[in-house]
Formats: structure tokens, sequence, C-alpha cells
């Protein structure tokens, strides 16, 4: 019916630009009427006969035929001319000018081919049943890509491996179930299909689509699998507890993906790879043409293949890209406490808030409190930086938990095996958890004793009185490894299993590892003239991490960095005391040194990596939890962090991963 309709639209569609055209021939007859009459396509007339096009052409259906001239019936070898019809009927009708707008236009076979190359005359005859153009150039219908390819696997180790990929597959829409075996198996009448997963991303075996395929010579094919092998690692799936010190590579699995990956690359749309220019893949990886050799091209139904050596591929800001999780795609939280907010200066459009409260409307609470400094300064800050045991408020028991699923968003980030520096774009916009006022400080009141200056250190993200400043931790798994959970022990409730990086541990969560935001303008130099990233308590550690609500609401393109900290023991207390206060709200004990050791996935053995790099040993898929404090709530003088009960809020646009790669 649908068919019918659009057939009759197009048919309609035409009528009033037909009247505009220089046309002849009669709306009484049909194509087959007039090709049979004419001499230049007498050739083409007895190849219609012969296959029985004649009786096509003369029926009531509508078609476009663009008849090859004797002259270029002749050009093509006897042996294929019985496929010419079908590479040279289109169903539906297009006149002159449809067609002269037109690039591309499927054929009968399913197949596209180029308007152009068929050089059509300006003649054009319009039938009852169709449109008639002459062609002066023929077309016998030709394989496809995927077709050449089965006649090239013996001499072109590309084209074998292409091949190898496909396989016979029992296809579930055309099977029939027939019954029940003695088992309780369903017996099916089987109906099997090819399936190539390569065609998933490529279409090689498409007769819609028009590409190129960049079919490598074996030298170069080898050379880039070989450049793409360390960026494509994988996970053996046995090792994966994140606790073991082994080597974990499977290195079979790593060469066919980097083999599957370079084949991806090398497909391009046709108009994306001509000569004289670098091409682009489909996938958009652009390949490096100024070092190359086209040594052939072959035509193919589908566009052609280009035997090629000396290809390029740039892995930085090309094949390896940045990577943008969004807050809003996350998989796992609590559903009660989470809300997607429009946000039309969000990256996607959307960003994530989740409640710390017991009720939608107390994000967190505020509570502004005055201490004394190290130094003697008078300092006044927010409750989320610093509270003193008399100071606590406890939050409702009603609270969701984490064991419940409580102040926590689960995300998931494809990565490549490489280094990744981490930003995280987390900006506090909630009127009532800052006062504006507030914000036209441009200095902390903090006396920098450090350097041993008697001012005031510049920094407008320095916590201020009376306005929250928001400390969020991120977990990761590395791909391959244990995805990340929470325990749900009454004892260790809310602690995120499976973390990476998994340092060799004396004790069971013996410096536990998260990431934080921080500030890089307020990290201070010690005496030696060096970053000091490991003091603990000092009034830089409490400057150093997170962001104060307001800070960068009107700075769209603000990034927070993230380092390592280490967090607290679960089951230990964490002294609330000014200088160790930052664990009792926050879940973190310190900024970590600057090198720390990280698991190296090639050896097994640990390396020292600077302390805002993650080292990703593995390709694929690693999960993410973003929170914010899991320590007690209760009056007392030091914080347990066994506690289930979060403190904050969550607010999330998105996470974004750097690669680090020298190239």
């Amino acid at each position: 019916m649908l068919m019918s309709l659009a057939a009759a639209l197009t048919f309609c569609g035409c009528q009033d630009t037909w009247d505009d055209e220089d046309v002849s021939g009669s709306r009484s007859l049909t194509l087959w009427d007039v090709i049979s009459t004419r001499s230049e396509l007498s050739q083409f007339a007895g190849v219609l006969k012969s296959n029985g096009y004649d009786q096509i052409l003369a029926s009531s259906g509508t078609y476009t035929v663009m008849a090859p001239t004797n002259s270029a019936m002749s050009n093509i070898p006897d042996s294929l001319k019985a496929t010419v019809p079908a590479t040279h009927i289109a169903l539906l009708e297009y006149n002159k000018s449809e067609l002269d707008t037109m690039t591309y236009l499927t054929m009968m076979n399913n197949k596209m081919i180029v308007v152009d190359s068929l050089k059509l005359t300006s003649e054009e005859i319009v039938c009852r049943n169709g449109v008639l153009r002459f062609a002066t150039y023929g077309y016998a219908e030709v394989p496809n890509i995927y077709e050449h390819l089965l006649g090239l696997r013996s001499t072109n180790k590309m084209a074998d491996f292409i091949i190898s990929l496909g396989d016979s597959v029992m296809d579930m829409e055309l099977s029939q179930q027939v019954g029940i075996d003695e088992f309780n198996n369903v017996v099916y009448d089987t109906v099997m299909k090819y399936y190539n997963p390569l065609f998933d991303y490529v279409p090689l075996n498409d007769n819609d689509s028009l590409v190129s395929l960049v079919l490598l010579e074996d030298a170069t094919f080898d050379a880039l699998v070989a450049k793409y092998w360390p960026y494509l690692r994988q996970h053996n799936g046995v090792n994966r507890d994140p606790m073991a010190q082994v080597n974990k590579i499977d290195s079979a699995a790593t060469t066919y993906t980097a083999r599957f990956e370079v084949c991806r690359d090398m497909v391009c749309y046709l108009s994306n790879a001509q000569a004289g220019s670098d091409y682009v893949s489909t996938e958009g990886v652009v390949l490096t043409m100024d070092t190359a050799t086209v040594s052939k091209v072959i035509s193919a139904a589908n566009g052609n293949i280009q035997v090629a050596s000396g290809v390029g591929i740039r892995i930085k800001d090309n094949k390896v890209k940045d990577v943008y999780v969004e807050a809003e795609d996350y998989y796992i939280t609590n559903e009660a406490y989470t809300h997607t907010r429009v946000n039309i200066h969000a990256r996607g459009g959307y960003d994530v808030v989740v409640t710390g409260a017991d009720t939608v409307t107390r994000y967190y609470q505020l509570l502004p409190v005055t201490t004394v400094t190290a130094e003697g300064d008078t300092v006044i800050r927010d409750s989320i930086v610093l509270k003193s045991q008399t100071e606590v408020l406890p939050l409702s028991t009603t609270q969701v938990n984490f064991s419940a699923g409580g102040s926590y968003i689960g995300l998931k980030a494809n990565l490549f095996a490489c280094k990744y520096k981490i930003y995280m774009r987390s900006v506090d916009d909630i009127a009532s958890h800052y006062n504006p006022d507030t914000l036209a400080l441009d200095y902390a009141l903090w006396k920098d004793s450090v350097l041993a200056i008697d001012s005031f250190r510049v920094n407008p993200n320095y916590p201020i009185g009376g306005v929250n400043r928001h400390v969020q931790k991120m977990y990761i798994s590395q791909p391959g490894d244990y995805p990340l959970e929470f325990n749900n022990s009454p004892t260790a409730g809310g602690f995120v299993l499976n973390c990476y990086p998994n340092n060799p541990y004396s004790g069971t969560y013996k410096n536990y590892r998260c990431m934080a935001p921080f500030d890089p303008a307020a990290i201070t130099l010690n005496a030696k003239g060096v970053r000091d990233y490991s003091a603990v308590g000092a009034a830089s550690n409490f400057a150093r991490l997170g962001i104060n609500a307001g800070f960068a609401v009107d700075d769209y393109t603000y990034e927070s960095p993230m380092i390592w900290c280490q967090t607290a023991v679960p089951g230990t207390s964490v002294d609330a005391s000014t200088t160790t206060g930052t664990a009792y709200y926050t879940g973190i004990v310190g900024v970590l040194t600057n090198e720390q050791e990280r698991y190296n996935a090639r050896t097994g053995n640990p390396i020292l990596v600077p302390n805002d790099i993650f080292l990703n040993g593995f390709a694929g898929e690693a999960t993410v939890f973003v929170t914010n404090a899991a320590f007690n709530t209760g009056n007392s003088s030091s914080g347990s962090s066994n506690s289930r009960q979060p403190h904050g809020c969550i607010l999330l646009d998105y996470i974004h991963f750097v690669p680090q790669i020298d190239e």
C-alpha cells in the first residue's frame, strides 16, 4: 500500500516538470514498445528479450531506463551482457531535470551507479510506464568490494583477514520453529546467512553505499597493526582482580583487535578518498597519503578498491581522541534522588543533580564555621569544608544510604590503553548554596606562611565563608578488571570496590585511591621551589580540592582537573581536627605525592606516574563512580568512614578524558 502510494506520488510529482521538458514520444506506448523499435538500441533490446526484461518493461510498473546504445554495448564482453539490464534500469521514474541533479542512483540490482558515468544524451522519451534515456557508456554488473576481496585473499594479508571474519550464522528472522527435542530445546527449520562483524561498521558488501577501501599491501598493513597494538591492549579476562600484579595482556586478542581496527579505518566514502589530499575514513580517522603510493584502482559495484602502500595514521588527536562521558548517560544511581536537568549551557543540553539530603529541596546543609589557621589567621569557612564536633548537624534517619544506592552516579567510558588526564565539569549553580555578594571577593583570607609572605593569596576559588565548597570523589576501574561496585556489608557499607590504581597494598584497603577536582591556582611552592602535593591539613590543602558554589557558573568551558588522592580506610576513625578535617567531610585523607606507583600492564610491575595521570592499561569499557562523601554524620569527635550515609549532593555535567600521547 505504502509502496504504491510512493510510486503514485513520484509519478504525479514528475508530471508538473515534464510540461517544461523537451521530450518526444507518446505516453500511450510502453518502454518496451519504444526500445524494440529503436535501431540504435537493437543490441540492448535483444538482451532484454532473451532475459525476460521485455515483459517487465511492457508491464504497468514504473521505471527509468538508461539504455546503452549499440556502440556502448559493443564494449561489454558477451559473457557479461546478460547482467546489463539490471544495471541500467531503475525502479520508479525520474525525468531529465531530476537526473541532472542526482549524483548516485540505485538500480534494479540494488547497486548504485554514478549517473554522470553513463554519459547520457539529452534526448528523453516519456512513456506510459516510465522514462527512457540513452547512455553512451554501458555497465555490466561488476562485483562489489567484498566479492572482489574473495579473489584477492590469497595474495593480500588484509583481504584475507577481512574474509576470515565472516561466517555462516542462523537467520533468526527467517528460521522457523518446527518442534521441541527430547531435551526441551527448540528445533528450527534453519535458514543460514552470511555475517561479518566488520560490516556492522563499514559497508563493504552494501550495494546502497559508495565507498573506497584502501587495501594495504602486506608491509604497510603489518606496520599499522604494530602501531595500533599498544593502544588496543586487550585484557585476558582471567586475572580480573585489580590487586593482581601480573601480566594480564591477551596478545592474540590484541592482535585481532588491532587488525580489525586498521581494516575499519581503511574505508572511506568515495568523495573522501580522492587523489591529491589526505583521505578521511567513515569513522573520521585521517589517512595520511602524502607518502603513500596507490598501485592499482579496482572498480566495484559499490565504489572501488585502492591498493596502496606507505599509508600513515596519526594516533594523537586522530585515532585516539578525547572522550566525553555525559552525566545523563549514567547506568546506575538512585533514581529517587537523581534529577536530570535541562541546561542550555551544559555540554549535551543536560546535567545531573543527585540530592544528598532527605528532601529534594535540601541538596545539602549549609553551616558557616569560624576557625583559626595554624598561622593564627581567623578564616570563615563553610561547613562542607570544615566542621567541628559541636557544629555537625545530623541528617534525617530517613536519608537513603549507599547500600540502597545513595549519593553516587555510575558511568561507563570506552577508553584506549594509554595515559589520560581527567577533567570534571561540576559547577554548583544552586542559589541557596552561596551568597552572591561574596563572589566579588578576588582574594582569600589566608596568609601565605609557606612562602613567608605577609600578604593575602589572590584566588577567587579559595573557600569563602557562607559558600558551600563542593568536593566530589571519582573512582574508576580499569577495563577488563572487575567493574566498580559498592560493599553493602553492615560494617563497611558504601565502600567502593574494585578501584584502580591497584597499588601493592599492605593491608586490604591501605592507600585506597580516588580522584578529586583540584584548583591548580592554589597549589603552593615549598622551600625548594617545587610543587608541594603531599601536605595534609595545611591551609593550602583546603584551598586545593573542590570548587566553590557559584564559581565558574558563567564560564561554560571551565573544567576542574582531577588529581589522585588517598581516601580513608573503612572501619577506622578520621580525626576531625582542623589539621586533618578534610577526610571527615570528603573521605579524602590527602593529595598523593607527585610520583606514585601505578600498575604497568605491559610488564605486570608498578611504574612511577604523575599524580594527575590515569595510566589505563587496556582498551575497553571502564566503570566510573562519582560520589560525595560517605562518612559519619553523628555528633562525635571523629568521623567513622564505615557510615553508609552520603553527606553532600552531586552536580555533574560531564567527565572529560584527555589522552596524553607523545607522537
